[in-house]
């Protein structure tokens, strides 16, 4: 029996599998249905709730909700996660 994943490895395979989604849709068009494809994806691989791409304003002062990905039975936040200060999401820059 092979020993557990260690915590390098699962970064690994964390990486892998994003750059292996990246691939996909690498040359489809860029449109709100395919982000939504890509987030529905990435949520179902990692067995998630919900999936988000937040995008930072010009001013890099806040950021917004752009695209949302939920699982069924599960309640949309995208319209409660607007302008979010930037103060308080220091740790994604």
């Amino acid at each position: 029996m092979s020993e557990s994943t260690g915590k390098g490895d699962r970064k690994i395979n964390q990486e892998q599998a994003i750059r292996n989604f990246m691939r996909q849709y690498l040359n489809k068009p860029k449109d709100g249905q395919m982000l939504h494809s890509m987030l529905e994806d990435l949520g179902e691989h990692y067995e998630a709730d919900r999936a988000y791409i937040f995008e930072m304003d010009p001013e890099r002062t806040e950021f917004n909700n752009a695209y949302e990905w939920c699982r069924e039975g599960i309640s949309e936040e995208i319209d409660n996660l607007q302008h979010i200060p930037v103060e308080g999401l220091e740790f994604w820059l």
